[in-house]
């Protein structure tokens, strides 16, 4: 019987070949001098052919030709030649045209399932992009296995993968990505290797009249090649705890390892780090300031980021000047399809977001936020305001006196994508987010015992945020080789002016002037130059190198009275960095090692620093893997934190030189094992973290 079935399969896919060749071995004798769509049409109407292409596209397309009896694939194999086209033959005899020049415009066509027929290649590559099946918005760090095979990749930022040594030409490739469905690929012979075109389905519930089902939806991600890494898309962020709206450094609060200061803070603090010591990326140029309100809100819409990722410890090195963790966040690009608008309100702010294209080749996205007073934002107000009615810097109480509070915050994100070519992406980025806050306490004219008139006017201002800029142009010179180059800017300020002052005048007439308080001015510029650069030499080994130079300068001051000068610190300083690494894919996927090393010269103190990193994970099995990794890490540029009975308590960045402030360092060693089914994720991780951090800053 099996014998019987073999020659009846073998049979039926001999017949499937011929039938495609005896297709394309009809003679076309015709008179053609029109577009090509309608050549295509005559042919399909005198010979009996199915056709599939785009129509519009091939109407700009003229043909003359006067083949005379020569066969179908000579025809076509001289129209694709001079008009930049390609065809092949479905399972169903339907002839495929494309343009290969804007196949990234529309999704490749696949086979609908398993292909059963047999193989004629081994261990080939794929390419190609993975976009929003709506929006054709690209997505960074897809995961792309082969299934029932340990072999994997992930896309990059742009969304470009390519995934080597493809055990057969009939294998099914899985696309998997937080916050979409999965999405599985049957190859065949005939499917095209390069500029592929993957669309990706956002997951949505289905309903029924009485029972709700649905796959299980991830809101987080945990990295399979590599230990500490979260993954989560703003897309699921609701599905989680918020107050007012979804807040993506909120949410990594609740993932383990991973806390905060206390309930109304957003800052992070990662396995025993400080905020300060978590590199926060947002397309590529560094965030310094977070937080909105005291640390109530993240300083980041959720409405603009598309995604992001958490490295938790043993980052790669790609990423530097931090000693906990990194942050990166990749924002929207804009939609391809059409114009989107939308809008939110809650108690205590406003927000709001459009994107559209612009022709074909542009995208644009805007985004802004802003607060308001309202009864819920003014409780939230008195939590971190305590004002004592007549001023606690006056040093003697007033008869009256009116206080006027405002505070606000917002912030704002712009993109603009340009895409020359399937190859090219130009983008441009920019941030810029400020609270502001203002206490101002005006008494009424007084007395004092024994005569004394007094007159004092105090102002308690203060006010911090971020402006941040990139101009980012990444370039896929072939399935292999791929590049990203960005310049940014950023910029933290941080003013606060607290103080009073008046006059006295004695019950002889005599008039004194007094003048109480402190003024703080923190301003850090950030240049940023880098250049990152991927290579997938073969199935082994998947190398990145880069360099990057950033120059920072730190400005300080604290005055006291307007008189007194505590501090007044000003540096500036450059870190020329380079890196390499090599992520190897070891016993058929079973063991991967990522070997880097990463180097910074450091203007400040003269010095070179070295960052080895070692990650590695091996899988045991299909659900359990262990992993490990280690690294050394430097910060050139800190935050302080003062603590001031005064004043109260106030941060300030600073850079590291070799006489106030060393350069501070770390050494982590992590090693976990995780668990994993279709419906459960078992995870943990040990580490160890040695580090040398100096807050000691002289007064000058």
């Amino acid at each position: 019987m099996n014998k019987v079935l073999a020659l009846f399969f073998l049979l039926f896919t001999s017949l499937l070949s011929f039938a495609q060749d005896t297709i394309l071995e009809t003679n076309i004798d015709s008179w053609f001098c029109c577009d090509l769509d309608a050549a295509l049409v005559d042919m399909s109407e005198t010979y009996n052919l199915k056709f599939h292409y785009d129509k519009a596209k091939l109407k700009e397309i003229r043909f003359t030709e006067h083949p005379r009896n020569k066969p179908l694939k000579d025809v076509l194999d001289n129209i694709c030649k001079y008009n930049k086209l390609k065809y092949f033959v479905n399972d169903d005899q339907t002839i495929w045209v494309v343009d290969k020049w804007f196949q990234r415009g529309q999704e490749t066509v696949f086979e609908t399932k398993v292909f059963t027929g047999a193989s004629t290649k081994e261990n080939f590559s794929i390419a190609g992009q993975v976009v929003d099946e709506l929006s054709h918005e690209s997505l960074p760090f897809v995961s792309i296995s082969v299934q029932g095979n340990t072999k994997g990749t992930i896309s990059n930022v742009d969304g470009n993968f390519t995934l080597i040594n493809i055990p057969t030409d009939t294998s099914t490739i899985v696309f998997s990505y937080i916050g979409y469905e999965k999405k599985e690929v049957f190859l065949s012979p005939k499917t095209i290797t390069s500029d592929l075109l993957i669309t990706l389905k956002q997951q949505a519930l289905v309903l029924n009249e009485v029972n709700v089902t649905a796959e299980i939806q991830d809101v987080m991600q945990v990295s399979k090649q590599q230990a500490g890494i979260y993954k989560m898309s703003p897309i699921k962020l609701q599905t989680l705890p918020n107050l007012g709206e979804k807040d993506i450094l909120r949410s990594f609060q609740l993932m383990p390892g991973i806390s905060a200061a206390n309930e109304n803070s957003s800052g992070l603090y990662v396995r025993g780090g400080t905020p300060d010591q978590v590199l926060v990326l947002y397309d590529g140029f560094t965030v310094y300031n977070v937080e909105h309100m005291f640390g109530f809100f993240s300083a980041f819409n959720s409405n603009a980021i598309k995604d992001v990722q958490l490295f938790k410890g043993g980052f790669d090195a790609k990423y530097g000047g931090r000693l906990a963790s990194v942050v990166e966040i990749t924002g929207k690009d804009g939609n391809q399809k059409g114009f989107n608008i939308a809008g939110d309100i809650s108690m205590m702010s406003g927000n709001a977001f459009i994107e559209f294209p612009v022709g074909n080749k542009i995208t644009a996205t805007l985004s802004g936020r802003r607060s308001w007073k309202s009864p819920l934002y003014d409780k939230l107000f008195e939590q971190y305001t305590d004002v004592d009615e007549g001023g606690p810097q006056t040093g003697f109480r007033l008869g009256g006196g009116t206080q006027q509070t405002t505070s606000y915050f917002y912030d704002m994100n712009a993109k603009v994508t340009y895409s020359p070519s399937v190859k090219d992406r130009i983008s441009f980025s920019f941030y810029n987010g400020k609270d502001e806050l203002s206490n101002e306490l005006n008494p009424d004219a007084g007395g004092r015992p024994g005569g004394e008139e007094v007159s004092i006017e105090s102002v308690d201002e203060t006010s911090w945020g971020n402006t941040g800029a990139s101009i980012n142009w990444s370039r896929q010179f072939s399935d292999r080789f791929y590049m990203n180059a960005l310049v940014s800017y950023s910029n933290y300020f941080s003013l606060r002016d607290k103080s009073s002052s008046g006059s006295m005048i004695s019950s002889d007439g005599e008039s004194t002037s007094f003048t109480r308080g402190i003024t703080e001015d923190n301003n850090l510029l950030d240049y940023t130059s880098k250049m990152d650069f991927e290579y997938q030499l073969n199935e082994s080994n998947h190398i990145q190198f880069g360099a990057q130079v950033t120059h920072n300068d730190i400005d300080y001051t604290y005055v006291n009275a307007d008189t007194l000068t505590i501090i007044d610190r000003k540096t500036t300083g450059q870190i020329y960095t380079g890196y390499l690494q090599d992520k190897l894919n070891l016993f058929d996927g079973k063991l991967i090692i990522t070997p880097g090393l990463r180097y910074n010269y450091f203007t400040g103190t003269q010095k070179n620093y070295f960052e080895p990193r070692l990650i590695s994970v091996y899988n045991l099995s299909d659900k359990w893997r262990i992993k490990a990794s280690y690294g050394d890490y430097y910060q050139f540029a800190s935050r302080v934190i003062r603590e001031d009975v005064t004043g109260g308590s106030r941060d300030f960045w600073v850079l590291a030189d070799d006489d106030q402030l060393p350069v501070s360092s770390s050494r982590q060693y992590i090693l976990g094992a995780a668990y994993e089914t279709p419906d459960y994720l078992f995870d943990v991780e040990a580490f160890y973290k040695d580090m040398e951090i100096s807050r000691n800053i002289l007064y000058e």
